[in-house]
């Protein structure tokens, strides 16, 4: 149901710290062996550094524990030819674990509860992996997991 190196969209997506839900994107990075998936929620809200020069694709900042990876506006990503319609941002600070059964509990219709925008080109989805891999900003056991 959720694959590795897809982009999910969810009309009401189901927060792990009980926020209220709302519409989000989710990319599946891995899923491990016990059935845990790692993926990450992009957001709009851009926090990368003024001094920096936004452009697609990582950005990493090794000594403020800085990580994030930028998704030009209108930049084809996905094998359909899907891209984000605004900058779309991804922390690597935001990296999480999400139990499957619980995911797909919370979440359990294709096409009303969710949709797959696309599965990342193999280039995309390897320059994201390995932007989060290289970064001092993401939780060690997390960058294990997905260089595994």
């Amino acid at each position: 149901m959720f694959k590795t190196g897809h982009i999910y969209y969810f009309a009401a997506f189901k927060f792990k710290n009980g926020d209220d839900p709302k519409e989000k994107y989710f990319i599946v990075l891995k899923e491990t062996k016990d059935k845990v998936l790692i993926g990450t929620l992009p957001t709009r809200t851009n926090k990368i550094p003024s001094f920096v020069d936004k452009d697609h694709g990582c950005i990493n900042i090794d000594e403020r524990q800085y990580n994030c990876y930028l998704f030009k506006k209108g930049q084809t990503v996905c094998t359909n030819g899907f891209g984000f319609d605004m900058p779309t941002f991804v922390y690597g600070s935001d990296l999480d674990y999400y139990p499957k059964d619980r995911f797909i509990q919370d979440h359990p219709i294709e096409g009303t509860d969710f949709i797959c925008q696309g599965e990342l080109n193999k280039e995309e989805f390897n320059n994201l992996l390995d932007c989060f891999i290289k970064s001092a900003a993401v939780k060690r056991g997390i960058k294990r997991a997905l260089a595994a």
